[in-house]
């Protein structure tokens, strides 16, 4: 019973005051926002994949970068895929940059793409490769 009442007056509330039921725009473009930083879901996953690898043990976790290279909403037939309480969902993809604490080294440097919404970062796995530009330098005689 009283759970019927907490529901019953939460929802009055969210008729009453719209603000508690629907993020306002600027509120998910923050949220949004958040789920492309260096403290990103994806950002993390990225950073702790890199650091479990032996060779790497010289990163330098605390000036990971995270910069949004783009975000589009998902959609069919011109119609927004939305996925329950998370509404829109969104494809969105980063680069993230670790650099190593000699900083004589060029950071490595990776592309992630992941599936969000407003309301969540970690949706999914995310998807990733590293393009660290000394990586992919390839002799002419190759």
């Amino acid at each position: 019973m009283l759970t019927v009442n907490i529901k019953a007056s939460i929802i009055i509330s969210m008729l009453l005051v719209p603000q508690l039921g629907f993020s306002s725009v600027e509120s998910i473009e923050e949220a949004l926002d958040y789920c492309a930083t260096e403290k990103s879901w994806v950002a993390q996953k990225v950073l702790l994949h890199t650091i479990k690898d032996q060779e790497n043990k010289q990163l330098d976790p605390d000036n990971i970068t995270s910069t949004l290279l783009a975000r589009y909403p998902l959609q069919k037939n011109e119609l927004p895929i939305t996925f329950f309480e998370w509404r829109q969902l969104y494809n969105q993809t980063t680069e993230i940059s670790i650099p190593f604490i000699d900083k004589q080294k060029s950071p490595l440097i990776f592309i992630a793409t992941s599936i969000i919404s407003a309301e969540e970062c970690s949706l999914a796995e995310p998807s990733y490769f590293e393009i660290t530009p000394e990586k992919w330098i390839f002799s002419a005689s190759e």
